[in-house]
């Protein structure tokens, strides 16, 4: 979920499959990356602030903390 402060507003951005956590926004603020269980071991994704473009970024082991780098 992303909450706007201007507007009052929460919206949700992923669709709720598996655990979706520990959110990374990118240094431009369109993108979010973050870590999900929905295929089984926690891996990382990205998506739009929109929640269009899903993206899994990594596929074996389990994956934790993104990060965007500098």
């Amino acid at each position: 979920m992303l909450y706007s402060f201007a507007t009052n507003q929460s919206t949700r951005v992923t669709d709720g499959i598996g655990s979706n956590e520990s959110p990374a926004f990118a240094g431009n603020g369109r993108h979010i990356a973050f870590t999900s269980t929905r295929n089984g071991k926690q891996q990382i994704f990205t998506i739009a602030r929109d929640g269009n473009d899903l993206r899994q970024i990594t596929k074996e082991g389990n994956n934790g903390y993104p990060n965007w780098s500098r």
